[in-house]
């Protein structure tokens, strides 16, 4: 079973680590951003995810591809997108 989610296992510690930026860059300014390009990189490596693994129940995180995100709402967002994905996965093994 543990290598059935080896990727989450892989992509989970790399949005926690834009959490932690996310984080500090808001600490700096109120006014930061997730830059679109990252948005489109992280929403593509969810996507893959969530087809791999046939998951249905949770859903992307609320980022622009084609606007910068407001860092605050990117948090936010990338940050219940984990929860979520923690709990599935949880719940079915």
């Amino acid at each position: 079973m543990s290598t059935d989610y080896e990727s989450w296992s892989l992509l989970k510690p790399l949005l926690e680590a834009v959490v932690q930026d996310l984080e500090e860059s808001l600490a700096l300014n109120e006014f930061a951003a997730l830059q679109t390009l990252r948005s489109r990189l992280i929403l593509k490596k969810c996507r893959k995810l969530l087809c791999d693994y046939h998951i249905t129940q949770v859903s992307l995180p609320a980022l622009s591809e084609v606007n910068k995100t407001p860092g605050a709402k990117a948090k936010l967002a990338l940050a219940e997108f984990i929860a979520d994905v923690d709990t599935y996965i949880a719940t079915i093994r």
